[in-house]
């Protein structure tokens, strides 16, 4: 880590907040501090080390949000991120990366948003608690998807729950 990514050392959740309160992390949303990031983590919780994987998340949520947001800049004909409230945007992207982090460990939505509400950020508004909600409900639909498919063997468009006397499945259209 220290070689490759030295800002992908530790959970990240400092830095990140640090970044939000507007101090200037150097390297710290960086590609290269994902890839970093996502395989430390994955091969820390896989070998069973007593660590966890709700830290890292904090940052991994932040720098998927900076990795979309980057990628849409780049799209022909999209300029809505270039001027001058660009900082502004992608402050508000970090927060609801994180919120949509927290969502995906500990499978609630909810919780994300308050935990990025207020834990994580310094400044908030009625506009960006509603990008932070919807963040966190498309990074729980995406993890229980994951999790059924490569876990249950289920597909994609159906959530099963077992119960004690029946399981009942219902199709996506049904929420």
């Amino acid at each position: 880590v220290q070689l490759v990514a030295p800002r992908a050392e530790g959970a990240g959740v400092s830095l990140v907040m640090a970044y939000l309160n507007g101090n200037h992390v150097p390297d710290l949303l960086r590609f290269r501090v994902l890839a970093t990031k996502v395989f430390g983590t994955i091969a820390t919780v896989g070998s069973g080390l007593p660590l966890g994987p709700e830290g890292p998340m904090v940052h991994i949520g932040a720098l998927v949000a900076v990795f979309v947001s980057y990628c849409a800049t780049k799209m022909p004909g999209y300029h809505a991120w270039t001027g001058p409230g660009f900082e502004h945007e992608q402050r508000d992207l970090v927060t609801a990366g994180i919120s949509a982090g927290i969502s995906a460990v500990f499978n609630a939505p909810i919780g994300g948003v308050l935990f990025a509400q207020e834990d994580v950020s310094s400044f908030w508004s009625n506009r960006l608690t509603w990008k932070a909600f919807i963040c966190s409900v498309v990074a729980q639909i995406t993890v229980t998807s994951w999790r059924m498919t490569f876990l249950n063997g289920d597909a994609f468009t159906t959530l099963m729950i077992k119960g004690d006397n029946k399981d009942i499945i219902w199709q996506w259209t049904d929420m």
